[in-house]
Parts: C-alpha cells; structure tokens; sequence
C-alpha cells in the first residue's frame, strides 16, 4: 500500500481527465466573450446609425412617425444582416423597440428624440454546449435628438383700401347667416278723400356688402400674419383708406390689431382718388426708422409690401398718372405691390391695377365676396411662406 501511495505514474492523465472539461469551456468562454463584445459593438453602432437617421429624417424630411420606427427597425436589422453574412455566422434577426417623441417649441418648430433599445441572440461556441448554453442575448440602447429650427424673415405689410361709396354695393354673395333681409317701403293709400300713411315691409335676399366682404378678407390675413408671428415679432402692419381723398393713415405698428380694428370701421362713401393713399404706403415704407425697428427687436432687413385694393375708376385721369407715379416709387424701394380689383369692370381701373402690381402673378381680380377672400389669403400665404423657413 506504501508503494502504491508513493507511485505517481498515470497522475497526469487523471490531472487531464479532471481539467480539461474546464479548459474546454474556459476557451469556449473566451471565444464567445469576444464574439459577444465584437456583436455588441456591431449593435451598438446600427443602433445608433438607426436612431440619427430617423431624428434627422423628421426633422429635416418630414418622414413621419411610423415611418421612421420601421426606418429603424430596417436599418438594424439589415446591418447585422451583412456582418453575420460577411463572417460566415448564423444569423438570428434582432428585436427592436423605438419610442418617439415630438414637440412643438413656441415658434411652431419641432424636435424630435429618438429612443432605440435592441436585443440580439449571439450564437455560442459548441465549446459552451457541455454547459447546456447556445446563445446570450446583448442588449444596446441609443438615443438620437434633432430639432428644426424656426428662421423668420421680417416683413412690413400697408393695405392701401378702397371705402368710396360704390363699396357700400351688394357683391353677389348671399350672407349665408342672415341670407334674407326685411326691407321697408312706402304703401301709403287713400282711404276716400283721407290719405292714410303706412310703412310696409317685404323680403329681400341679404347680399354680402362690397365693404362688409373687404373687412371680412382683411380680417382674415391679418389673421395669418398673426399665426405667422404669435409674439408680434417680425410682422409691422399699417392701413390708408380712400374715398375722394385719403381718409385715414396709420403708422406701421407690430402686429395687426390696429389695422384691423381700422378696417373694421370702415363705413363706404364718397367719391375716388387713390394717390395720397397710396404715397402713405411708400412714405411709411421707406422710412430709415423702418429698419431700424426690425433691426433693434428682431435683428432682420424686412421684406415689404403693399397690398393695393380698389372697386372702380379714380374720378379724374390725373389721379391715375399720380398714383402710377408712386408706384413707380415703391418698385425703386424694393416694395412688392400686390393689386386687387374688386367687381372692376373698367380698362382704366385695370390698367392702373396691373400697372402698379411688381409681376403680373401680383394682379388679382375678385368678381365676388368669396374671390376677395381668396385673393387677400393667397397674399398672405405668399407674404408667411416667405416669412418662415425651416432649416436643419
């Protein structure tokens, strides 16, 4: 027994019996730990890679919300695709999850955060299988944020508009709230030799109010210009009216209150002569103050215009020539002028239109209530487009 304890022949191979299960899986470990690692950063970086180009495309792209998660889902997806193809490895789709939020900032521009967490099950080394183990999931997360950013170009608006009496005439539209009126008339009658006095009243069909239809449209793009610039910013308005002279020229104010508060008290008379209204616009205009304004509270150069509004005929020839010479003034001064005829039926009340309107795209013509509307929110869609771009 002495000799048989003090034998050490066959002690290695009972020493490799004993250890080499645990060499295998130590080797399998090291093999699969560095595979893993290697996996994680190739998940790491399609995570990421997929999280900034979903950001970026919404907020640059417009690619929308479900469009971008599956933009993700691809993206990921795909890139494993090819580094499991290019290394010869057995490939097992990942799961992906994103979350997406968007807000809004005051000035209407949106950001967007992307939230991207992926499982991937990395296959194992055989050397592992003595350990009943054949794959180990890794899991990565990224987040990617982009944002647009609101540019806002200035702009100084004066509406010259026309309130002479022919705009106290009906348009053709029906006032679709009140669509009938009752009108008064005179039925006095004779009863034997006694003459019997009497107010009658019938009704009518209500129609819009040339005046009532101007109100309305000026109304409404004063109203775009204030969802253009909630905080009274970038937008300076001012407002002249005319009849048989200028009856009324406000200063460049911000914002539109003032402008439509004047509009709205309009009541039509008198006769028409466009000029000293219209030189109120360009005076206003291109005064040095102007710029400086804009300068001081939103550091910009402002685009202007004139929006130019008139139902008839100027009672004398010369006020034409007069108000086509400040046209011309204002086409020197950079000033877009934009023309609106309302109901015109005349050649001379359209020449002088088309004449002061810097292109001939700047040339409305309304033949009704609802045509005036529309020409006045075409401008303003013109007028915000060219306010407000959004940039990456």
């Amino acid at each position: 027994m002495s000799r048989m304890f003090r034998d050490k022949r066959g002690n290695f191979a009972i020493m490799t019996a004993l250890t080499l299960p645990v060499g295998i899986i130590a080797i399998g470990v090291g093999i699969d730990l560095s595979t893993m690692m290697s996996s994680k950063s190739e998940l790491q970086n399609a995570a990421d890679s997929a999280a900034l180009a979903a950001a970026s495309g919404m907020a640059n792209k417009g690619v929308t919300k479900d469009a971008a998660i599956l933009l993700v889902e691809d993206f990921v997806t795909g890139q494993l695709a090819n580094e499991a193809q290019s290394s010869g490895s057995r490939y097992v789709p990942p799961t992906t999850s994103t979350v997406v939020t968007e807000t809004t900032n005051a000035d209407g521009a949106k950001s967007f955060r992307v939230n991207v967490t992926t499982t991937y099950s990395v296959p194992l080394s055989p050397f592992l299988a003595l350990l009943n183990m054949t794959s180990q999931n890794v899991v990565v997360n990224s987040e990617a944020y982009a944002s647009q950013e609101m540019k806002s170009n200035p702009l100084s608006m004066y509406l010259v508009l026309d309130k002479s009496g022919s705009m106290g005439e009906n348009t053709d539209n029906v006032d679709a709230d009140n669509p009938t009126k009752s009108v008064a008339y005179d039925c006095s009658y004779y009863s034997g030799r006694q003459y019997v006095q009497k107010t009658c009243y019938r009704s009518e069909t209500n129609y819009i109010l040339k005046i009532d239809a101007l109100k309305t449209a000026v109304t409404g793009l004063m109203g775009q210009l204030t969802t253009a610039d909630k905080n009274a910013q970038f937008v300076r308005t001012g407002v002249s009216t005319f009849a048989s002279s200028m009856e009324k020229g406000t200063d460049l104010e911000w914002g539109t209150t003032t402008v439509k508060n004047t509009t709205n008290a309009l009541s039509a008379s008198g006769g028409t002569n466009s000029t000293a209204a219209f030189q109120k616009a360009v005076q206003k205009l291109t005064a040095s103050t102007e710029a400086t304004l804009h300068k001081q509270k939103n550091g910009g150069v402002p685009t202007k215009y004139i929006v130019f509004m008139t139902d008839g005929d100027n009672n004398s020839s010369s006020s034409d020539t007069s108000t086509k010479t400040q046209c011309d003034q204002a086409r020197k001064a950079g000033i877009e002028v934009f023309t609106i005829g309302f109901m015109v039926a005349t050649t001379r009340a359209n020449d002088l239109l088309k004449y002061c309107a810097t292109t001939t795209s700047h040339y409305m013509s309304a033949k009704n209530a609802s045509e005036l509307n529309d020409n006045f929110k075409t401008i303003g869609m013109k007028a915000t487009q060219a306010m407000t771009r959004l940039t990456n």
